[in-house]
């Protein structure tokens, strides 16, 4: 994505339920805007990714982000750190319904 994110994307990200941890990703894949950021998730083990997401300064991710702290079952779940520059680590892990 080359624009500013979706208002109703974001709006999903608020709104995730918890059920499909992936469907979250793709969503904050769909609003990041790698071209001022970075979003690199690695395959840690069966189930578990390990999420990084890097701001680049952009509003947009910024943005995202925002929306992704105001869900606070992703966002308690799956935080595992933050940094001075934009930088934020997630680990995912699958869910199991």
């Amino acid at each position: 994505m080359n624009g500013y994110p979706d208002e109703k994307v974001l709006e999903k990200i608020v709104a995730w339920d918890g059920k499909n941890s992936q469907a979250m990703l793709e969503l904050i894949d769909q609003a990041w805007n790698h071209d001022y950021g970075d979003m690199t998730i690695e395959s840690i083990t069966t189930g578990v990714d390990r999420v990084e997401l890097i701001t680049g300064g952009w509003s947009g991710n910024e943005e995202v982000m925002y929306a992704i702290s105001k869900n606070r079952l992703f966002d308690g779940l799956y935080w595992q750190k933050s940094e001075r520059g934009g930088l934020h680590v997630y680990k995912v892990y699958e869910v199991k319904e």
